[in-house]
């Protein structure tokens, strides 16, 4: 799969491999990028490592991190989050977002993901479409896409 040739070594050693304790997708997306513990992360570390890190683009490029948001209200429309201007010190934050998930899109049209945080959830390489497929129902679903700032 030419796929797997896009994947740094670190990265591709975590595919297929499931943990006996609580990894979830965001750890996993920063892990792609830089090295980390491997944890449970929280979405508002996320938001902060992306923010840090990341510039956000309009379309998907190859080794783009994708960020799953619904809403539980519409403060900030579709189409309208900024990364870089959300920030859990803003009166107001989330804004109605919940960060739901995270992926490291592939030129391809496929994800490097783990889908969920149990324990039996294994790192994987999928199709955008199953990816994305538990998500595109919520309230508010958008995408966003982010490229590194620079070169971890």
């Amino acid at each position: 799969m030419s796929d797997l040739k896009n994947l740094n070594p670190r990265a591709a050693s975590l595919l297929g491999r499931s943990f006996d304790f609580k990894v979830n997708c965001f750890c996993i997306s920063e892990f792609f990028y830089r090295p980390t513990n491997l944890r449970h992360m929280k979405a508002d570390e996320m938001l902060e490592f992306v923010s840090q890190n990341f510039d956000q683009i309009t379309q998907p490029q190859n080794l783009s991190l994708g960020l799953v948001w619904s809403r539980q209200t519409f403060e900030i429309p579709v189409g309208k989050i900024n990364i870089q201007s959300l920030s859990n010190k803003s009166v107001g934050f989330p804004f109605g977002l919940v960060l739901e998930h995270s992926f490291v899109h592939m030129s391809s049209g496929m994800a490097y993901q783990k889908r969920d945080p149990t324990l039996a959830s294994s790192v994987e390489l999928v199709s955008m479409t199953r990816a994305l497929a538990p998500y595109v129902n919520l309230l508010g679903y958008e995408v966003s896409f982010h490229i590194p700032k620079f070169q971890f």
